[in-house]
Formats: structure tokens, C-alpha cells, sequence
């Protein structure tokens, strides 16, 4: 079957003592039949606890069975070994009886329609001859009689105990009123001796009319038992009437027998008439009381699993009405009573308090709804966001004016958000760094090719938009060559760095420098003049030339400037540059040449 078909009233502790009893029954009475059980009645508990209890409690139910089973073999006389191989067999056909019923699908079990009560036949006739086969083989000296007591004991026990367990169990709960206690049962037996002497009063004397007394009885049985309390009095009263009229007792007002049944016909007719309305209409309530109850829990539950709780503000009242979600939200458990309105305000953040009170008292006064994130501060140190919104709310009676809202746990949304920003900044600060590295010489720091090539045309663009002005200033080093031979890579590398430095303290705001190859720089002189650039070249021909240098040895730069023409070109423009730096070599280095 794929569903269950019902509720299951035990538990497991109470289904392993309803074994244990059902079993150690069994067992006592067939003491006095030679030992041979007519039924055994746990096997027909155990099929509808199959049928009955949820998949994820069967376990338990199938593992105290399993326990008491034992226990009855023991106490029967079984030895331990024996005890638990004919629980083994106990445990085999409710495994297979879950197995057929529950995991197949196939049909759904009933006592009242063919179809399922066949499903109910072959399930049981399986599980009995698996229980049988097992209890077989862990009994080899068992003859034929043991088998066949054994299976027919176990079918007839699931035959004649599992129906009216299920069939009691698939009852709706308004058709079955259980005496829950101690209480209902005084309660019962109270509305029963009203009623019985009621209509002993009435019924039985004819000197006092009060016929009215069973009236009045019955809606007190109604208004506490319902329909079961209508039929209740009315069924009383009429059998309390009955006897009254077969013991032909006198009857002072003259009437006939006859007319004294029509009477009480008819005061029957008109107990019913009045109980049955009021009973039915009892029963609506009752059923609206339970569907508004499950529907508020349903709200409840809601709310706690969302993290939106709602509150309200009765005109002229102390506190607040809190739904659970909003203690949960506050971090109070259930049950504690909501703080008085004028300490309500010590639950937010001393920060936040201002502005909330500021806030509400605002939508008091004007009638415009709030909505507002803030801070609560816990009773345990902790810190929640929340986000709390509301309006004013009028009351239906008076018109006073109170308040109605919601407020969100949006501590996890916040937390998240922080995060996000967090990596967010961290992938900015990566990506910075590995753009910096993409663009930066790793030796001297400075610009790299690539990074001032794309300074160049920018400023190129910049200059071809505006009609401006670009130079740019293209040097080596001089007899770089002999400085790594004598001072070895370190000291080569280290006055690549000291010339970068140099260079690029020389240049104005705006100006660019980077290393294009080997000993090879290049300056980006932005917006720079012919005038301009052989400034800058100086400055940094002569800088160099004062303040770098290995050992007792000055180092030089040769450079070629270049201004850029009207081709606005980048190659053209670099290699007019370079023709110029060669020129500078050729001149005796440790000077600049202007491009043509």
C-alpha cells in the first residue's frame, strides 16, 4: 500500500506491552487445550501496526514486538535458543507483511471492499507461511502438528485481530469519543445519573409536573457529549418512561395509557427536535474551533520556520499580543509573557532606539505605515537584524486606535550581505593585484611594456581628440654590457633599478615610464612640447648621470626625443625615437638627440 490507512493509538513502548499481554494470553489459555493456541492474537497487532504506523516509526514499534516476543517465549518455558528462533519467525512475517503492504503499492488494504480484503488474505496467508518456515527450521524435531499449529495460530490471529484494530483505527475522530480520564469518565457517569433521575422524576409520579427536568438534563449532556449525549438522554428517557408506563402506575390527571405513550412520543419527538439542532450545531463549532485552531498553528509554524513573526497593539492595553515567531525572534522561550509596552523599546539596540520610537510614534499619530531595519539586543549579549514594519489599526468596537505589524529575522541575510561584500572587496583587491602584476617590470617596479605601450596610444588618442601636443623620450644605458660583466647580473640589476627610480623622479605629473626591454625605457611626455621634452630629457640625462652609479663608476644614459607628428602614429612615432637614440650613441653617448 502506499499510504496508511489510519492512526495508530500505541506507541512503541505501548505496542511491546500489548504483545507481551496479548502473547502471555494466548499462551494461559491454551494451557487448558493441550497447549495449542486457537489464535494468536500479536500476530494480528503486529499486521496492523504494519498497516497503521508511519514509515519512519515502524522500526521502533517492529523492535519492541521483536523484544516482547522474546520475553513471552521465555516466559512459555522456551529455551533461549529456541526463544529466539521462534522470534526470529515472529519477525519474519512482519517483515514480509511490510513488505507486501507497504513497499509494493500494488492494492489497499480494506474490510470493506473485495478488492482490498484479498490484498488482506494473500498478505496474511504469506506472512504466516514465512513465519511457519522459519519456525520449521529452527525447530528440526518439530513434526507436522507443530507446523500446521504454528501457521494456522499465526493466520487466524492476524484474521481475527487486525480488522477491528484497523477498523477502529480508520474511524474519524468525531465519531469516536474516547473517555480520556478520570475527569471524563465523573463527567459521563454525572450527565448519566442527571438524566436517569430526571426522568424518574418526571416519569415516574404524577404529583408534581415536571416534565420539564429531563428537557433541561438533556443540554447539559449535549452541550458537554454532543450528538453521543442527545442520543444518550433521549434513549434514557425513554426507557426510564417505558418502565414507568408498564408498571401501570396511577395516574392522577385521569389520562389513559394510551395517551400517556402519546405524550411521551411526543416529548421525545421534542427532545430531539430541540437536542439534535443544538448538538449538530455544537459540532460545527467545534469542528470551525479545531479548523481555526490548526490553521493558527499552521501560522505559527509558518512563522517560525520564515522567521516572520506579527504583533498587535490593543488600544488601552499594557502589552502587546506576540505570535511565537516574534518570542523566537526576541530570543525568549515559549510561554514567557510579552514585556510591557513601555519596556518593549529596551529590546532594540541603544543605537536604534531613537529613531523606532520616533518612527511608531510617527504612524500613531499620522497614520502612515513604518517600515524600518534595526537591531535587537538579546538577553544573551547577541545581536539580531531585523526588519519590522506596521500600520495603524483601528478597533471595530470603538474606533480606538491601536497597532498592527511584522518584523523578519533578517540576521542570516545581513550576515550573508556582509560576506558578499567582503569577497566582493577581496576579489576587487586580487583582481587589483594581479592587474598591478600584468602591468608592472618585476625588476625595476615601474611599468612594464605592455602597460606603457597602452599609456602611449592613450595619450595618443588623448592628443589626436584634442589637437594637444606628445613627445616621448626612448634611452638606454650606456656600455650596460661592460657593467654585468664587471659587476656581475646583481650589480646590473640593481642599477636598472636605481636608474628606474631616478627617472621616474624626474618626470612631471601626468608623465609615464616603463622598461620595454633589457637596459631600454621609454617616457610618455604627455601634452609635451618640443621645448618640453628636451627639458625633461636633460633632467633626466643629467640626474642619472649625478646620482647612479656601481663602484667608482658613473652611469650614463643616451636618449632619443621625439614630438609627434601629424601622422599621429605609434610605430612611426617610436621609431623616429629610436633613429634619435642612435644618434646620441653615435655622437659619444651620455647625451640626447631630438628626432627630425
Amino acid at each position: 500500500m502506499g499510504s496508511r490507512i489510519g492512526q495508530f493509538a500505541l506507541g512503541p513502548l505501548g505496542t511491546g506491552i500489548a504483545y507481551l499481554v496479548l502473547a502471555l494470553g494466548a499462551i494461559a489459555l491454551s494451557a487448558g487445550v493441550g497447549n495449542v493456541a486457537i489464535a494468536w492474537p500479536p500476530s494480528g497487532l503486529m499486521l496492523a501496526v504494519v498497516l497503521l504506523v508511519p514509515r519512519g516509526k515502524l522500526p521502533w514499534h517492529v523492535a519492541s514486538a521483536t523484544a516482547a516476543s522474546f520475553v513471552a517465549n521465555l516466559i512459555a518455558g522456551s529455551a533461549p535458543a529456541a526463544a529466539l528462533g521462534y522470534t526470529i519467525a515472529n519477525l519474519t512475517e512482519m517483515a514480509v507483511a511490510a513488505a507486501l503492504l507497504r513497499r509494493g503499492g500494488v492494492c489497499r488494504v480494506s474490510f470493506v471492499a473485495p478488492q482490498g480484503l484479498f490484498c488482506f488474505a494473500m498478505a496474511s496467508l504469506l506472512a504466516a507461511a514465512s513465519s511457519t518456515l522459519v519456525a520449521a527450521l529452527v525447530s528440526p524435531g518439530a513434526g507436522m502438528a507443530f507446523i500446521e499449529s504454528w501457521f494456522v495460530t499465526v493466520l487466524l490471529g492476524m484474521f481475527l485481530f487486525a480488522p477491528p484494530i484497523v477498523v477502529l483505527a480508520e474511524l474519524p475522530a468525531t465519531q469516536r469519543r474516547p473517555l480520556r480520564d478520570r475527569t471524563d469518565v465523573a463527567a459521563a457517569a454525572g450527565s448519566l445519573l442527571l438524566v436517569t433521575l430526571s426522568a424518574a422524576l418526571a416519569f415516574g409520579q404524577d404529583r408534581y409536573p415536571v416534565q420539564f427536568l429531563p428537557m433541561m438534563a438533556m443540554m447539559f449532556a449535549v452541550l458537554r457529549w454532543g450528538v453521543a449525549g442527545a442520543v444518550l438522554s433521549v434513549g434514557t428517557t425513554a426507557i426510564i418512561g417505558t418502565i414507568a408506563m408498564l408498571g401501570h402506575l396511577p395516574r392522577a390527571d385521569g389520562l389513559s395509557l394510551l395517551a400517556h405513550v402519546r405524550l411521551l412520543q411526543l416529548h421525545l419527538v421534542a427532545m430531539l427536535a430541540a437536542a439534535l439542532p443544538m448538538a449538530m450545531l455544537l459540532a460545527t463549532r467545534t469542528n470551525l474551533r479545531r479548523a481555526l485552531a490548526e490553521r493558527v498553528r499552521l501560522l505559527d509554524q509558518s512563522e517560525l520556520l520564515s522567521g516572520v513573526g506579527h504583533w498587535r497593539v490593543e488600544p488601552g492595553a499594557e502589552r502587546p499580543y506576540w505570535s511565537p515567531a516574534v518570542f523566537a525572534i526576541h530570543g525568549l522561550p515559549p510561554g514567557t509573557p510579552p514585556p510591557l509596552l513601555s519596556e518593549a523599546i529596551d529590546f532594540y539596540h541603544p543605537d536604534d532606539r531613537e529613531r523606532v520610537s520616533a518612527l511608531v510614534g510617527e504612524a500613531i499619530e499620522t497614520g502612515v505605515p513604518f517600515r524600518f531595519e534595526s537591531r535587537l539586543l538579546l538577553r544573551d549579549g547577541s545581536i539580531r537584524h531585523v526588519v519590522s514594519q506596521g500600520e495603524r489599526d483601528f478597533s471595530s468596537v470603538d474606533g480606538a486606535i491601536g497597532l498592527f505589524g511584522l518584523i523578519q529575522d533578517v540576521t542570516e541575510q545581513i550576515e550573508a550581505r556582509r560576506l558578499l561584500d567582503e569577497a566582493r572587496r577581496t576579489a576587487e583587491r586580487a583582481a587589483e593585484e594581479a592587474r598591478h602584476l600584468a602591468e608592472t617590470d618585476m625588476l625595476t617596479c615601474i611599468a612594464n611594456r605592455r602597460s606603457v605601450i597602452a599609456s602611449l596610444d592613450r595619450a595618443i588618442d588623448t592628443a589626436a581628440r584634442d589637437d594637444g601636443c606628445l613627445a616621448i623620450a626612448l634611452f638606454d644605458l650606456d656600455h650596460f654590457k661592460s657593467i654585468n660583466d664587471g659587476f656581475g647580473h646583481a650589480g646590473g640589476d640593481a642599477v636598472l633599478r636605481d636608474v628606474a627610480r631616478v627617472a621616474a623622479g624626474c618626470l612631471r605629473h601626468g608623465d609615464s615610464i616603463g622598461r620595454i626591454g633589457g637596459e631600454e625605457f621609454l617616457i610618455v611626455l604627455a601634452g609635451a612640447d618640443r621645448a618640453s621634452a628636451e627639458r625633461v630629457a636633460e633632467r633626466v640625462r643629467l640626474a642619472i648621470e649625478q646620482r647612479v652609479s656601481i663602484g667608482l663608476r658613473r652611469v650614463t644614459i643616451s636618449a632619443g626625443v621625439a614630438t609627434m607628428g601629424d601622422d599621429r602614429d605609434r610605430d612611426a612615432l617610436l621609431e623616429r625615437a629610436d633613429r634619435a637614440l642612435y644618434a646620441a650613441k653615435a655622437g659619444g653617448r651620455n647625451r640626447w638627440c631630438m628626432a627630425a
